[in-house]
């Protein structure tokens, strides 16, 4: 089951990183893989886009992605306080971080959600980034397993939650 949802997070192009140094749009793309009672996901950053929201949140400007428990804590605190999970009895299931790596200009990180009972249903919310870019949008991703039943989810300032069902 966790290798399951490890290679649907894993496999698939995330696309050919750019050499650019700066963009002209703001987005994060994202995978979530969902089992029983478990969802891996899997969420992609431009490296100074997810640096200046970390710098914003924890009042620390000099703030630099890097593979520390320090970043990773201060990341998986802001993903949990801007990615909610929420079950039908609206118990939120918080994310742990699984790992996390550098890709070119850009940032990734899989987390793992583990709910008490199976994710047959339950609401996503995603404000990654908003509180720093106006225009940021967040894709998401979302396949069932074993059903491979997909949802693209398409968050935006004022569709910022979505309920999601499974058969």
């Amino acid at each position: 089951m966790v290798l399951a949802l490890l290679l649907y997070c894993w496999l698939g192009s995330w696309g050919a990183a750019s050499d650019a140094p700066s963009h002209k749009f703001y987005m994060t793309y994202g995978r979530m893989a969902v089992e029983n009672n478990q969802a891996m996901y899997q969420v992609k950053f431009f490296t100074h886009d997810l640096e200046a929201a970390l710098q914003a949140r924890f009042q620390q400007p000099e703030l630099r992605l890097a593979p520390t428990p320090h970043i990773d804590s201060l990341f998986t605190t802001y993903l949990n306080e801007r990615v909610t999970l929420m079950l039908a009895d609206s118990t939120v299931v918080p994310a742990a971080l699984a790992s996390s790596g550098e890709e070119g200009d850009m940032w990734w990180y899989l987390v793992q959600y583990e709910a008490p009972s199976p994710l047959e249903a339950f609401t996503l919310q995603n404000t990654l980034l908003l509180e720093v870019f106006e225009e940021q949008k967040n894709l998401v991703k979302v396949r069932h397993f074993p059903s491979e039943a997909n949802r693209s989810l398409y968050f935006v300032a004022g569709a910022e939650r979505y309920a999601i069902s499974f058969p």
